[in-house]
C-alpha cells in the first residue's frame, strides 16, 4: 500500500456489521407473544420507531441514554418497551415484555454479521490499516462481538455506554482517536446513520463514510453500498 496519512477505519456496529435476525419487529412479535401481546409486526415497527425519535429528542442526540435514568440501562430499556406498547395499546404487558426482550436480544443467534463483513476487514489489515468500533449501543455489545468472533479483529471498541457519551456528539469520536492514538485526518468512520454516523465522524474532523444498504444516499456524501465498498475508498486515499 502506498504511503498515506489514513492510519484507521473505524465500524459502526448495528446495521453496519450486525444485524437482528430476522428483523426487530419479527423478533419483537414472536418475543412478545408469549406474553400476551396481540399487536402486528408492522405495527410493533412503527412504534418502535416513533418512540425511538420521541426518546431521542427528550433526552437529545449525544447524550449517553443508558445513564440518562437512575436505573441505568434496565430502566431505559423499560421505559422504552413501556411507551412501544403504549403506541399499540398494550401497556399492561410492558414490564414482562421488557424482561423478555432484554433476554431475546442478548443472545447472540438472533444477530447475524453481514457477509462482507469478514472479507472486509481481511483486506483493510492486509492494507496496514488499523481497525476499531464506534457504537451507540448497552452493555451487552461487546458479549455480542465475542460469540461471533469479531472483538479480536478491532482495537479500539468504543461503546456509548462506556464512554458516556452517544454519536453524533465529538466526546465519543474523541474517547476513540484517543485510545487509538490518531489524529482525526488519519481515520475514517463507516456507518449506517446520516447525522450520527457520516456528520458526527466528519464534525469531529474524520473521514465519514455513509453505509446505504437500499436506497441512495444524498447527493454529496461519499457513501457504499456494502462494507467492501470501502476497498476503492481506502486505495484512494492512498495513491
Amino acid at each position: 500500500m502506498p504511503n498515506t496519512s489514513l492510519k484507521a477505519v473505524f465500524f459502526d456496529a448495528g446495521g453496519t456489521i450486525l444485524a437482528p435476525n430476522p428483523s426487530f419487529h419479527e423478533i419483537y412479535r414472536r418475543v412478545l407473544a408469549p406474553v400476551g401481546v396481540r399487536a402486528k409486526p408492522e405495527a410493533l415497527r412503527d412504534a418502535a420507531l416513533e418512540t425511538w425519535g420521541e426518546f431521542d429528542a427528550a433526552i437529545g442526540r449525544g447524550v449517553d441514554r443508558y445513564s440518562h435514568y437512575p436505573g441505568g440501562e434496565q430502566e431505559y430499556w423499560k421505559r422504552f418497551v413501556r411507551r412501544v406498547l403504549e403506541r399499540v395499546s398494550e401497556p399492561e404487558r410492558a414490564d414482562a415484555a421488557a424482561d423478555a426482550l432484554q433476554a431475546a436480544f442478548s443472545d447472540p443467534t438472533v444477530w447475524v454479521v453481514f457477509p462482507e463483513v469478514v472479507p472486509t476487514v481481511s483486506a483493510l489489515k492486509e492494507r496496514g490499516l488499523r481497525l476499531g468500533i464506534i457504537s451507540n449501543w448497552d452493555s451487552r455489545l461487546r458479549g455480542l462481538l465475542d460469540a461471533h468472533g469479531l472483538s479480536p479483529q478491532f482495537d479500539p471498541i468504543v461503546v456509548s455506554c462506556e464512554a458516556g457519551v452517544e454519536k453524533p456528539g465529538a466526546g465519543i469520536f474523541t474517547h476513540a482517536l484517543r485510545a487509538a492514538g490518531l489524529a482525526p485526518e488519519e481515520t475514517l468512520h463507516v456507518g449506517d446513520d446520516l447525522v450520527s454516523d457520516y456528520e458526527g465522524a466528519r464534525s469531529a474532523g474524520m473521514t465519514g463514510v455513509l453505509l446505504v444498504r437500499k436506497g441512495s444516499a444524498p447527493a454529496g456524501v461519499l457513501s457504499v453500498t456494502a462494507l467492501d465498498g470501502l476497498i476503492p475508498i481506502v486505495d484512494g486515499l492512498a495513491a
